[in-house]
């Protein structure tokens, strides 16, 4: 199937995937979709090395990058900081996915 998304982003399939590992992400790209990497939990350390990855992975293909930078994001890496932020409508939305498709607790952070 070929759409003008496919012509606008290069890509074999109009499929946008999106996933917080790098390997799933290049999979996709791999497939000709755009895989999307989830950078959303990791540090700035982290996403340069994973976009290093990313990029090794999937040579010339597109991919994309996911960041959410919420108003009031500190200047420092300090994730305590970032998760006062999180609105409590956030949390309460969450919690009811977790809830309702019994997702497990993680394990630790990221």
């Amino acid at each position: 199937m070929r759409t003008p998304i496919c012509d606008r982003f290069g890509l074999e399939t109009p499929i946008f995937g999106f996933a917080h590992s790098v390997e799933a992400a290049a999979a996709i790209s791999l497939c000709g979709g755009l895989g999307v990497y989830g950078a959303t939990r990791d540090t700035p350390e982290e996403i340069g090395e994973n976009l290093r990855r990313m990029r090794s992975l999937v040579g010339d293909r597109p991919y994309g990058v996911d960041l959410v930078l919420p108003k009031g994001m500190p200047e420092r890496d300090d994730r305590d900081l970032i998760e006062q932020h999180i609105p409590a409508a956030h949390r309460r939305f969450v919690a009811g996915l977790e809830e309702k498709y019994s997702v497990p607790k993680p394990s630790g952070p990221g």
